[in-house]
């Protein structure tokens, strides 16, 4: 192998582990539980004339300290497998549960 072919591959090794390591990855579940309860709540409380969903929507991530990257790889993580989804439902209901005697009305 010459100089050249060499750094060319070394280039690509580099740069597949510096993408591979980029802050997208998914989000555990509790974490993941936590967001997309706020995003629906948000949704639904909020008026859709006086918000823009969008920024309500990064003040969430801002709140966990998340990316739009992370939550959409955390989506499609899910979306390959029903069985993750129903679990992750479960995880989100006792979320649910646990605000509602939190705050009951």
């Amino acid at each position: 192998m010459n100089k050249i072919n060499f750094y060319i591959l070394s280039f690509t090794f580099l740069f597949l582990f510096i993408a591979g390591c980029s802050n997208d990855r998914s989000l555990d579940e509790d974490k993941f539980v936590k967001v997309y309860t706020d995003l629906v709540i948000a949704h639904d409380t909020i008026p859709q004339k006086t918000a823009n969903f969008d920024s309500v929507k990064q003040a969430v991530f801002n709140k966990y300290g998340i990316t739009p990257g992370q939550y959409d790889s955390t989506v499609n993580y899910y979306n390959k497998n029903v069985e993750r989804w129903q679990s992750f439902f479960k995880a989100a209901t006792a979320y649910i549960d646990t605000l509602r005697k939190k705050n009951p009305k």
